[in-house]
């Protein structure tokens, strides 16, 4: 279909624009930057199955809080503030648009190998809505998968008044910016070396965002 080789062409461009170059070595402590949005169009216009119980989201730690400039500093599983996000230029592009809402944007770093599951709620970095009812709920975990992460992500999806469950697994490789689907919601994920120098550059305002997988009817 037209649509996804539209998509991959947007996934391909934005990744050439925000990836860090990355030697192949062990894999170590690394930065995690997750941006979850929805398709406001799906959330208000069709029915959903009602989410189940997860251990993943049960699991899940809050990350602590940083102060402002200390991202280098900070310990392992704090957010990053505001000022140290790098995916900032996406949120911003996404708020701008019709069709889509920002429900979370942090990032913090971790061991790649640590297993632990990681709370994704919005934060006072996020510039999400918070006057959602029930509000976002999530967690990502990452594991090691040879050269690459294998992620793991469940998000409770607010849609009306319930909550979608909404799961995702993939491989990512450092210094990419990978993007999850869903019908009814979208992750942007980047996980990179900590102590590389990342690039600044940052997908253009204008580029083409993604669109909502096509869906039959009720996720399953």
């Amino acid at each position: 279909m037209k649509w996804v080789q539209w998509l991959w062409c947007v996934v391909l461009v934005a990744w050439w624009a925000t990836s860090v170059p990355v030697r192949a070595e062990p894999l170590g402590t690394v930065e995690v930057e997750v941006i979850v949005f929805r398709y406001t169009a799906a959330a208000n216009g069709q029915e959903w199955a009602v989410a189940l119980p997860s251990a993943l989201l049960a699991s899940a730690v809050p990350l602590a809080l940083a102060p402002a400039g200390s991202a280098g500093e900070a310990g392992e599983f704090t957010a990053y503030p505001a000022a140290d996000l790098r995916l900032t230029g996406v949120v911003k592009a996404l708020n701008r648009a019709a069709g889509y809402e920002v429900l979370a944007h942090t990032a913090w770093r971790q061991a790649a190998t640590s297993g632990l599951a990681v709370a994704l709620t919005p934060a006072p970095s996020a510039e999400a809505n918070p006057a959602l009812v029930p509000p976002l709920q999530g967690a990502l975990r990452l594991r090691p998968a040879g050269a690459a992460l294998r992620v793991d992500v469940e998000l409770l999806v607010p849609a009306g008044e319930q909550q979608v469950n909404v799961q995702a697994q993939q491989n990512v490789q450092l210094g990419e910016l990978r993007y999850l689907d869903h019908p009814l919601a979208g992750v942007l994920l980047q996980i990179r070396p900590w102590q590389a120098a990342a690039s600044d550059s940052l997908p253009p305002a204008d580029l083409p965002l993604p669109k909502a997988s096509p869906t039959q009817g009720p996720a399953d």
